[in-house]
């Protein structure tokens, strides 16, 4: 039988913990992280228990009549340790509908933790939502490269590549993240008319807090800042949380040295660069040009599902 208990902030060094030992566990789902927005976000998480002793936990939060895992949060899914099993999973989530139900919510919107975030496979949790006649909702595109294969510039990007190390850039790390995140909202709202997730302040807090999983790599030529990128750095994966150029950073192809300098920094710590997601109106419900240049620099892709489930009918 599961025990579930919803968490309060009595649970922070145990959430935390647990997290740190997982086998799909990441600094976002550190309580620091989850809780940076929490006025934007009720929280409604739960820590799950089997024979007293903690199984998994589930970064959630609800609206009137919705739980979600979770808006604040690229992923979310259920946080299992190494001995979670398939029928481990399978008694949680129905333990875990029963709950929902009991609370009087309707739809249950969750997001699993993609494959690369994986220390070891920890995709029980897609069977779970298979028996309990879960609906893909969504389905994102991200464009990871694997660091420890063999790089596969397109001819392009290579001669890009060249070019730039021509042209003196240097890559260092910055603490610089109101200057460059001006930068970032400059670019965004000039190409797509919308906002950065995080405010200067807030990835300046983040980064405070998680310094060794939150850095800023800036290029540079002489003292100009062309641009660069803030990495949020996981167990497995360095992900591209933002990259931003100005007009002489492009004219000078700073992103393919900043990847590169990348490349060769985390080859041998890391598994994957994530690029991120490509979504937009073009064919395929792409954009075209921001994949294509991904794809360029040697990506595969990587799938992140959102699924739901309607806690109102009966499921078998």
């Amino acid at each position: 039988m599961i025990q579930i208990q919803k968490y309060t902030a009595v649970d922070k060094q145990i959430w935390d913990h647990f997290n740190a030992n997982a086998k799909n566990g990441t600094f976002l789902f550190y309580r620091d992280y989850l809780e940076y927005h929490a006025e934007r976000f009720t929280d409604h998480s739960l820590l799950f228990y089997k024979k007293n002793k903690l199984v998994g936990l589930l970064p959630l939060h609800k609206t009137k009549d919705m739980i979600i895992s979770h808006n604040g949060l690229t992923f979310g899914g259920v946080i299992s340790g190494f001995r979670m099993k398939t029928v481990l999973m399978a008694e949680i989530f129905a333990s875990l509908l029963l709950y929902l139900r009991g609370e009087n919510f309707q739809k249950f919107i969750y997001k699993p933790v993609p494959i690369i975030y994986h220390q070891i496979p920890a995709q029980e949790d897609l069977y779970a939502l298979y028996l309990n006649q879960a609906v893909l909702q969504h389905r994102t595109v991200t464009s990871a490269l694997a660091l420890n294969h063999p790089k596969y510039y397109s001819s392009l990007r290579k001669r890009c590549l060249d070019k730039a190390i021509k042209s003196n850039i240097t890559i260092k790390r910055s603490e610089d993240y109101v200057g460059f995140m001006q930068l970032v909202k400059e670019v965004l709202w000039q190409k797509y008319t919308i906002k950065p997730t995080h405010t200067a302040e807030e990835i300046s807090y983040l980064a405070g807090k998680f310094p060794e999983s939150i850095k800023l790599y800036i290029a540079y030529c002489r003292q100009e800042m062309l641009g660069g990128t803030i990495v949020y750095i996981h167990k497995q994966v360095v992900h591209l949380q933002y990259i931003a150029l100005n007009q002489r950073g492009k004219q000078l192809h700073a992103l393919e040295l900043i990847v590169d300098y990348l490349v060769n920094k985390y080859y041998k710590q890391k598994f994957y660069l994530n690029f991120g997601v490509s979504q937009g109106e073009d064919l395929y419900n792409l954009n075209l040009g921001l994949i294509n240049n991904k794809e360029s620099y040697g990506t595969g892709t990587i799938i992140q599902d959102t699924y739901e489930i309607n806690l109102i009918k009966d499921v078998v």
